[in-house]
């Protein structure tokens, strides 16, 4: 009963995240079955392991960035995205 609660105010808070995301970069975060995802850099920087590469990459100046999640399945990606 509860996670039936909060699972709307978890959407809606990631809803207000990309929707509040305005920086016009995108990184691709691409799947373990090699699918990509395009997705505002402000929203992918809230996961630790993507900040963690896009810093490592900060000497790009590619508008576009991949960033390989081998071990992510696409489904679970569409998910947590």
């Amino acid at each position: 009963a509860l996670l039936k609660q909060t699972l709307p105010i978890n959407i809606h808070l990631n809803t207000i995240a990309i929707m509040e995301a305005e920086s016009g970069r995108f990184v691709n975060l691409k799947s373990k079955e090699g699918e990509i995802f395009p997705v505002d850099i402000e929203v992918a920087r809230m996961s630790k392991l993507v900040k963690g590469m896009l810093e490592d990459e900060s000497g790009d100046d590619e508008d576009t960035t991949e960033i390989p999640l081998p071990n992510v399945k696409a489904a679970v990606l569409k998910k947590v995205i």
